[in-house]
């Protein structure tokens, strides 16, 4: 009777919680380690446009980035090709709409407004795309903000109106605008427009790379054609 009456594993799996914690803990570091590097790739690649762009053309660079992209992933879209065809007859607006919008506005257009405002100011201008998708999702998805999250916003829009008119109530006033600093707001939502429409599901179900690849491609044509 006492060996019918002990537990197995298979049989109550959230008895032990903490083999799913430290099963989880490998995944959590490498998503902290990811959300460092990230912004710091993001930065070295604006101030290397801001030094870039005096010798090549903003939209070459962009072309030149994104094409070495497409052919560093081109493996990973050969490996699923059947899949990325099925893909592109399927859905071509929405893999035209990623290159344009990734590419094209947050690619070549940065380096274009490089040209007007400096490393620093497009930096801290760019990096309200998280906040302009959460303000996105709940305008297209009902999604809840809570308040933590407004008011974070409210101060980050702040700092952005601060940067924007250069502190200067004369320039609020007169609506006087650093093309280069409206450069980056537009590629800022347009980058959470892109990171939006990456994740829909009628176009995740290819594998990341793969997928990133063909929008690369994409990107690649539209900034060939300026």
């Amino acid at each position: 009777m006492l060996l019918l009456k002990a537990p197995r594993l298979y049989e109550c799996p959230m008895s032990f919680p903490g083999i799913a914690s430290s099963a989880r803990k490998p995944h959590m570091t490498i998503a902290y380690m990811v959300m460092v590097i990230t912004p710091l790739l993001f930065s070295t690649n604006v101030v290397f446009g801001r030094v870039t762009i005096s010798e090549v053309a903003p939209f070459t660079l962009a072309f030149l980035r994104w094409t070495l992209c497409a052919v560093i992933l081109s493996p990973f879209v050969i490996r699923s090709l059947p899949q990325c065809l099925q893909l592109v007859r399927q859905h071509p607006v929405r893999i035209l709409a990623l290159g344009f919008l990734g590419m094209w506005v947050s690619g070549g257009g940065v380096y274009y407004s490089l040209q007007y405002t400096t490393a620093t100011n497009g930096t801290m201008i760019y990096t309200t795309s998280p906040l302009i998708i959460i303000l996105l999702e709940r305008l297209l998805f009902h999604r809840q903000i809570r308040w933590r999250e407004m008011v974070g916003i409210v101060v980050a829009f702040c700092g952005v109106g601060v940067i924007l008119f250069q502190g200067r109530i004369a320039h609020l006033l007169s609506g006087s605008l650093n093309i280069g600093d409206l450069g980056f707001l537009i590629a800022a939502c347009a980058w959470a427009g892109y990171s939006i429409l990456f994740r829909d599901e009628r176009i995740s179900q290819l594998p990341i790379l793969a997928l990133f690849g063909l929008v690369s491609a994409a990107g690649s044509c539209f900034v060939l054609a300026v």
